[in-house]
């Protein structure tokens, strides 16, 4: 499935008054989705990012999925991001807790409100506090580029 038939099933998730628009609480939903969803999440990172299936990220599983087509100073980047801000226990692994806590921080509301007011301020084209579908299709690039869904 692609990323815009993925959006489109979020969309319509999202849409709980099937208006076809969304207002900022329902946007919040549209790209915040994994918010009271621990379990799935940590499973989604497990399955994506642990290689040799010991329940745990080491250093290397963390990027090595997208090391070839990424520039040394990304690979240097994310090494030292590994070693000084995720892997908070030194033993050499991203733990459950630890994939948790990279993946789900304690101020994940507020980075996503941020968010939120950043695509209503750019892609709420007539400026009516909802976003159609035609202005986030419109607006594709903008959210594909945001860091929140690309961190990469």
């Amino acid at each position: 499935m692609s990323t815009m038939e993925d959006d489109k099933i979020l969309f319509k998730a999202a849409d709980k008054n099937l208006d076809n628009k969304l207002s900022s609480e329902e946007f919040f939903t549209f790209t915040n989705p994994n918010i009271g969803m621990m379990y799935p999440v940590l499973y989604a990172a497990l399955t994506a990012k642990d290689q040799n299936k010991d329940g745990r990220i080491s250093g290397q599983e963390l990027i090595s999925n997208c090391e070839s087509s990424k520039s040394n100073d990304w690979r240097t980047y994310e090494r030292k991001r590994f070693n000084e801000d995720l892997e908070i226990d030194k033993n050499g692994f991203l733990t459950q807790s630890e994939i948790l806590a990279w993946l789900m921080p304690e101020n994940i509301h507020e980075v996503a409100t941020e968010e939120v007011n950043y695509f209503f301020a750019r892609a709420d084209e007539d400026k009516n506090g909802l976003l159609f579908d035609t202005e986030i299709s419109q607006n594709y690039k903008l959210f594909m580029d945001s860091e929140i869904i690309n961190p990469e």
